[in-house]
């Protein structure tokens, strides 16, 4: 089977976009829900710190504060080797 390529759409009219639909959705979903979870443990609400090849796609979806970081983890690995 071919693959074929999807978009995201509230109301997608293709099996390619409604497969990426779907997973964008469930994506978002998941997110707010652990979001939620954090904020009753701690009052507030937490930013979503997002980083992938899919960041760009999902955050504007989410109805949080996001922050898309390109290179989380070079940034990272790079804040542990100047604390040496």
């Amino acid at each position: 089977m071919r693959r074929r390529p999807g978009a995201f759409s509230f109301f997608p009219d293709n099996t390619g976009d409604a497969i990426m639909s779907g997973a964008v959705n469930a994506l978002c979903g998941a997110v707010e829900r652990v979001a939620r979870h954090l904020q009753q443990g701690g009052g507030e609400m937490p930013v979503c710190v997002l980083s992938g090849g899919a960041a760009g796609l999902i955050a504007p979806q989410l109805n949080l504060d996001v922050k898309v970081v390109d290179n989380l983890v070079l940034e990272g690995l790079l804040v542990m080797a100047r604390s040496d």
